[in-house]
């Protein structure tokens, strides 16, 4: 079995490599995003080497979640702690510092590595590039360097724990913003998955600002208003600024990967070329080797169900500029509602554009949380600011306005947009907004039933002792924030910004003794 797998790969890699050589020229077209960076502006050169010579990560910060809900009380904090406090890993710290100290779109640093291996023999080594294999084939992205950035994350985070846990709320926030910016660096990459990976590492890390002055709020209030204005002119998305969306970068990658597909393996004006099996066959068993043979033989199977030359373009066309077209559309247009090509398409019949894409669609609302994020981020830390200088909660977020931001940001998900209206974040103070019919009513406590992710349900109550900050979410309805979420899919309820979700599942774990 081991020699037949080896001779269908030779004959798929033989055979590709003998149909043409064009496939550098779509490499290079991939990179050509990169191609004009200075080295001083990149940033991978830096951080890249840094996360190499990291540590492995303890078994209490496996993932994401965890190394965000991991508290000192835990059994496994010294360990994670023990571990940041690592020299490899302040030093990967200390190099991501370096590559994001600047808000400024000329001078701010790009994640510019190109893909393949024109990267250095160290790197390929540790497995933080981007292989292609060989002939070289974009539809094959092993992005081995997201791995390295996983890990990073998972530093941030217990580091910006235990720096909240010492005293220190301001560094941990500044470090948290540190991960936006990196996450703004691999939001424009040329991949669907690199750009996925850094709207959820943008989104991931301003959720967590919110927790980390959410859990001093509830406990010492050391973080200063200082603080917290840097943060927010820190996070400022509007002006054209580095964080403003209309800045955001849609990936190109995946379509030039199919069109190298289509150039290789179809012949011009006609079919497949007999390599369509084993080349199809070898994307689709890059983990997985001894599948090579069966993967092969339903392609060869499947050849002459392809769609022919001329359909293959033109749904390649159709396909992703249905997507990227609508890029720069208003949020609200009503385009963006209507179907994509790749919904409609017959999947079976365009294997080169499966085997080059996801649905892309993905990253409209992933860009539309990022919105909301940032613009709750900055409006829940301008509240707390105001309440830390005057002791007591504005009466309306208007009154955050210009102390603490110039102006007063739309809530992303709400359409009412109609003569220039700028519908702003819900906001309001429990039990002292309560509504009082009449002079016999009391005014009561808020319950809010949390929907939390993966599939947690429970109930909160709420006191005049914090405040509510909401968007309307996907139904663009205000629910009072009676069933909240951050479930961007969630067809009713809002999506709750304050008290921040990631904090209320803390607590909601450790009162059910299931905290890690």
């Amino acid at each position: 079995m081991t020699r037949f797998v080896a001779t269908v790969a030779c004959a798929a890699i033989s055979s590709v490599t003998s149909l043409s050589f064009a496939q550098a020229d779509h490499v290079t077209e991939a990179n050509s995003r990169y191609s004009s960076i200075e080295e001083s502006r990149r940033s991978d050169l830096i951080l890249l080497p840094a996360i190499a010579a990291m540590d492995p990560s303890p078994v209490g910060v496996s993932d994401h979640q965890r190394a965000m809900l991991i508290d000192p009380s835990s059994s496994l904090w010294q360990d994670a702690e023990s571990w940041a406090t690592g020299t490899p890993q302040q030093q990967a710290l200390d190099a991501l510092r370096q590559v994001t100290d600047t808000s400024d779109p000329r001078r701010a640093m790009v994640f510019a590595q190109p893909y393949g291996v024109a990267v250095s023999p160290d790197l390929i080594r540790a497995r933080m590039y981007t292989e292609l294999g060989d002939p070289p084939l974009l539809a094959g992205a092993n992005i081995g360097y997201l791995d390295g950035i996983d890990e990073l994350v998972k530093l941030i985070q217990v580091e910006a724990t235990r720096l909240a846990n010492i005293g220190e709320p301001g560094a941990a926030v500044d470090l948290l913003v540190r991960q936006v910016y990196l996450g703004r660096q691999l939001i424009d990459r040329a991949f669907l998955k690199e750009s996925q990976t850094g709207f959820n590492l943008v989104n991931e890390a301003l959720e967590r600002i919110r927790d980390i002055a959410y859990v001093d709020f509830r406990n010492d209030q050391e973080i200063s208003p200082t603080d917290l204005a840097k943060t927010i002119e820190a996070l400022d998305g509007t002006n054209r600024g580095y964080l403003n969306p209309g800045r955001l970068m849609f990936p190109s990658a995946n379509k030039i990967a199919a069109q190298q597909l289509w150039e290789l393996l179809y012949e011009p004006r006609g079919g497949t070329r007999p390599g369509f099996a084993t080349t199809m066959a070898r994307l689709r068993t890059a983990d997985r080797p001894l599948r090579l043979f069966a993967e092969a033989s339903r392609y060869e199977s499947s050849g002459g169900e392809q769609a022919d030359w001329f359909q293959t373009r033109d749904q390649i066309d159709s396909v992703f500029d249905g997507w990227s077209s609508r890029w720069t559309l208003n949020p609200f247009d009503r385009q963006l509602s209507l179907p994509y090509a790749f919904d409609d398409l017959d999947k079976s019949r365009f294997a080169v554009i499966t085997a080059s894409t996801q649905d892309m669609s993905v990253l409209y609302q992933l860009r539309r949380v990022y919105e909301t994020e940032i613009v709750g981020t900055r409006a829940a830390l301008s509240l707390l600011g105001y309440y830390y200088e005057l002791n007591e909660f504005p009466p309306a977020i208007s009154s955050i306005r210009p102390r603490w931001m110039q102006q007063i940001e739309a809530d992303p998900f709400n359409p009412n947009r109609a003569v220039g209206r700028i519908p702003a974040l819900e906001y309001f103070v429990p039990v002292r907004d309560d509504y009082v019919a009449d002079e016999h009513d009391t005014a009561q406590p808020h319950q809010m039933n949390v929907y939390a992710p993966g599939g947690e349900n429970f109930s909160i109550m709420l006191r005049d002792d914090q405040f509510v900050m909401y968007s309307v979410g996907r139904d663009g309805v205000k629910s009072l924030a009676e069933d909240v979420s951050i479930d961007p899919e969630a067809v009713t309820g809002d999506y709750l910004i304050w008290p921040p979700m990631l904090s209320l599942y803390r607590t909601h774990l450790s009162e059910t003794n299931r905290l890690p």
